[in-house]
């Protein structure tokens, strides 16, 4: 599906670069060939790989989801007051680069698309927060408590998951 706008005036879009590309396009669920700008942007999922092409250029991430149930009766009331149809099961993902290519030196966090929230840790984390309307900060409410609770769990899994194991060193001496 392609939209194009035909404008009166000819508009030079110079205020992207590859890294707000890169993280506009990280999270799109359905999208994969897309035109922004000069940029040509590919995106293919697969094994559990998300490689993001932009006019060429690679960028790969290991995609981890947790899936979790919102167990919290007052939580989900509240977020159904804001958004129909929500569900019990939620997601959880997280995208880890491969080969220390993150694109961005803060990557922020996710609600869907990109928010103006940096992380501060080098991997991209998508949370289905409820946001403010300039998605500028994670509103204080019951249900975001209550995903922050299942995000710090699920990302001390991931962690645990990502450890290498120890080796033990040559240069030990038993006594």
């Amino acid at each position: 599906t392609a939209m194009l706008f035909e404008l009166k005036e000819k508009m030079k879009l110079d205020f992207f670069s590859e890294e707000k590309v890169l993280r506009l396009c990280l999270c799109l669920r359905k999208l994969k060939n897309i035109i922004i700008g000069d940029f040509h942007v590919n995106i293919k999922d697969e094994d559990g790989i998300r490689t993001i092409s932009i006019n060429e250029k690679e960028y790969q991430f290991k995609v981890v989801s947790n899936l979790f149930v919102v167990d919290d009766e007052q939580a989900l009331s509240e977020r159904r007051l804001i958004q129909r149809g929500i569900t019990k099961q939620q997601y959880i993902k997280f995208y880890v680069p491969i080969g220390n290519k993150m694109g961005t030196k803060y990557p922020h966090l996710y609600s869907g698309l990109p928010t103006e929230i940096e992380t501060k840790i080098q991997l991209i984390i998508d949370a289905p927060f409820e946001l403010d309307t300039a998605r500028t900060n994670v509103i204080d409410n019951k249900w975001n408590t209550f995903i922050r609770k299942k995000l710090y769990d699920a990302l001390k899994e991931l962690i645990l998951s990502l450890r290498k194991p120890r080796r033990e060193s040559a240069t030990l001496i038993h006594a």
